[in-house]
This record gives structure tokens, C-alpha cells and sequence, in this order.
């Protein structure tokens, strides 16, 4: 699956100046950089593998390049074949 998102991250990025001045100060709108959010399932033993692949192909040595979140995924079912387990992946 994958999703567009917006976000700050660690990118330094220029402020946008609001219009609207209080008497505190102006008021400043953070702007956001566009990203697609990538997830992946896929049984236990291809995930290392998995990872080590998208590192070496896709670092650019730069902040933005994102990052890997691994997550365990306890169960798995598939409701409309009725699979379970690694088989509910394919």
C-alpha cells in the first residue's frame, strides 16, 4: 500500500509569513514537503533481506530519504481465501 503525505521532518525548510500580525508577533505557517509512504508485509525471513536491498538501491546519503520502520505483525489472516499465517501474505 501507499499513501501521499505531507511532513516537516529534520529537512530545514523556509517558514511561509502569515498576513495575520497580533500584537505578540506574526504569525508563522510551517511549510510541507511532499512524500509517499511505502507499507510492506512480508514474512519473517525475507525482511532483513527486504531492508538491505531498499538501503543499498536507494540512499542517497541525504536526510531526506526517509527511513525503515519494522514492525512484528503477530497474526495474519486473509478474509476471502480464509488463509492464515505466512500463506494470507501471498
Amino acid at each position: 500500500m501507499f499513501y501521499d503525505i505531507k511532513g516537516r521532518g529534520r529537512v530545514k525548510r523556509e517558514a511561509t509569513v502569515v498576513t495575520d500580525v497580533y500584537n505578540y508577533g506574526k504569525k508563522y505557517a510551517p511549510e510541507f514537503g511532499s512524500r509517499t509512504k511505502i507499507d510492506v508485509l512480508v514474512a519473517d525471513p525475507l525482511a532483513k533481506q527486504l531492508v538491505q536491498d531498499l538501503v543499498k538501491n536507494l540512499s542517497t546519503g541525504s536526510a531526506s530519504d526517509g527511513k525503515i520502520f519494522v514492525k512484528d505483525i503477530s497474526e495474519a489472516y486473509d478474509i476471502g481465501s480464509r488463509e492464515f499465517g505466512d500463506d494470507a501474505l501471498k
